[in-house]
């Protein structure tokens, strides 16, 4: 019984081995991806905008589609958009004109989205590593509190429909990625991506992704 059972991993092992030197060499990869970002998005208190503190992990996702090279190399393209949200149930002071902002289940949220050029090298045929330039865009919605001329009153205006472009940068990504293949064109994995920008770290992913290959 040993023997059959250590006969049939053998025999399996080298199935999977053979499966993986046959495969077909891919001239075009595309890859689709969802998971988890973690960033440090701060709570600001200015005049006259009051941006409010959302939370640090939230939804990402990521497309890429590349183009094989030599030697296991690949150059492409990459968009990622990360979203997160944050329902608010609470006031503020506002002390320079001594007026409270009460806030009744006002949904905040934060829109980046990342796009760039990668380049990538199968390290070995399951796992790669890849580095890249991106352009960021991040956009809030904001409350912005105006006073007309003559007038005491303080005016709340909520901008939930029209987000506010909060940030525009230039940055360096990098990521490591591990694939196990399914069929000759379609392959699944797990990657991890690291953002940072001019001003510092902006966020890391982890991810599930699924790669197809033509």
């Amino acid at each position: 019984m040993i023997n059959r059972l250590i006969f049939a991993f053998i025999f399996m092992f080298c199935q999977l081995l053979s499966f993986a030197q046959d495969k077909p060499t891919n001239r075009f990869e595309a890859s689709f991806a969802y998971g988890a970002a973690y960033a440090l998005f701060g709570g600001e208190s200015n005049n006259p905008w009051i941006n409010l503190e959302l939370p640090s992990i939230h939804h990402a996702f990521e497309f890429s589609f590349d183009f094989r090279l030599r030697h296991n190399r690949f150059i492409g393209i990459t968009y990622a958009r990360h979203e997160v949200w944050a329902t608010i149930d609470d006031y503020y002071y506002y002390q320079h004109q001594g007026v409270y902002v009460v806030m009744d289940g006002y949904r905040h949220f934060a829109i980046s989205e990342f796009i760039g050029v990668n380049f990538r090298r199968e390290i070995t045929p399951n796992f790669n590593m890849a580095v890249g330039l991106f352009v960021t865009l991040m956009q809030r919605n904001t409350i912005r509190l105006s006073q007309r001329a003559g007038d005491p009153n303080m005016h709340i205006i909520f901008e939930d429909d029209f987000p506010r472009l909060v940030d525009n940068e230039l940055g360096l990504w990098a990521a490591v990625e591990y694939f196990v293949p399914v069929r000759d064109y379609f392959d699944i994995g797990i990657r991890s991506r690291g953002f940072v920008s001019l001003s510092g770290f902006e966020k890391i992913t982890l991810t599930p992704v699924l790669k197809l290959g033509f």
